[in-house]
């Protein structure tokens, strides 16, 4: 089941942070210091609020998953 499961999301966690990689590069050379100053601030905003909004069902799900039945 672990195996199964590694196969079928590990690419896809993969590929997410290799495109975050990739835009952080071609950021880097197209926005000047002050927007890419502003799209930090922006994105570290919207981490901060999906880790308070959304972390705990991540947490509660990965603890309590599969033992409903």
């Amino acid at each position: 089941m672990l195996l199964k499961s590694t196969l079928i999301y590990g690419p896809a966690i993969l590929l997410t942070r290799l495109s975050a990689l990739l835009f952080l590069v071609v950021a880097t050379r197209l926005i000047d210091q002050t927007e890419f100053g502003l799209l930090t601030l922006v994105v570290t905003v919207g981490e901060m609020t999906d880790a308070a909004f959304t972390g705990w069902l991540r947490t509660s799900l990965l603890r309590l998953g599969g033992k409903g039945r």
